[in-house]
């Protein structure tokens, strides 16, 4: 495990302690400390890299995306959402517990996300961490995307319509990942618009990588199109000026 994962993992030791229920604490490290790849605090850390920022700097705020990443999937799974017995090859927290139990948690970890970030020491990077979480994750962002998803379960969709959910469900919270780092380190508008677009074609690739993992949309040419979005991920690479060997780049060529 890489420095900036074992420096995460510490900040997640220490949220834990700070849960006074046992049984509270026991689900939340049941599904944070958990079997997952950590792709989205990854990102942030290669982008506060690719920023010249200091990852050591912004531990809590890669804590926070992991625990709203969390919450989303706890959430998502419940029986009246995507009704999901499994996450992580164990069961389901839902599952694990009870419904009444996941929702707690997931509320919990959404709630001390943002207490999380209310720490860091700098006021103006806070408010900055702060309103693009909640403007990522909010009624424009991810959760506009689950409402969607809810809202068209047995509906045919077109391409532009399923991608448009899932850059809202997925893209969102890796635009926090790419785009608040930019924005901490002063880079141009132009730039954190390439940050921005990067991030959406990025939840959509995940989504259809997964898609065809999993064997949906038969019949759909999803590899045509996968390979079409994923041009587009080098191009805007490109436009950013970030060479092959950069390790932001070659982590997006190895999990994208």
């Amino acid at each position: 495990m890489n420095p900036e994962l074992l420096l995460l993992k510490k900040e997640m030791e220490r949220y834990f302690a700070s849960i006074q229920d046992d049984l509270l604490r026991e689900a939340c490290q049941y599904c944070l400390d958990s079997n997952g790849k950590y792709i989205r605090p990854q990102l942030f850390f290669l982008a506060l890299q690719t920023n010249h920022l200091e990852y050591k700097n912004y531990i809590s705020f890669a804590l926070a995306i992991e625990m709203v990443h969390t919450y989303s999937l706890i959430h998502d799974d419940l029986p009246c959402m995507d009704d999901d017995d499994f996450r992580r090859g164990k069961p389901s927290l839902h599952k694990q517990y009870n419904e009444g139990i996941a929702v707690l948690v997931g509320d919990t970890l959404l709630s001390d996300a943002f207490f999380v970030l209310s720490q860091h020491p700098n006021l103006l990077e806070t408010i900055l961490a702060l309103q693009c979480l909640s403007a990522c994750i909010g009624s424009n962002g991810m959760i506009y995307g689950q409402i969607l998803d809810l809202r068209h379960q047995n509906s045919n969709l077109s391409l532009n319509e399923r991608f448009h959910i899932d850059c809202l469900k997925t893209g969102k919270l890796f635009e926090y990942c790419l785009v608040l780092p930019a924005k901490l380190a002063n880079q141009s508008e132009k730039e954190i618009q390439l940050y921005e677009k990067l991030a959406h074609l990025l939840g959509m690739i995940y989504q259809i990588k997964d898609d065809l993992q999993d064997e949906q949309n038969v019949g759909m040419d999803l590899q045509q199109i996968l390979f079409h979005y994923q041009n587009q991920v080098q191009n805007i690479l490109q436009e950013l000026n970030l060479d092959e060997k950069n390790e932001l780049v070659v982590f997006i060529q190895n999990y994208f």
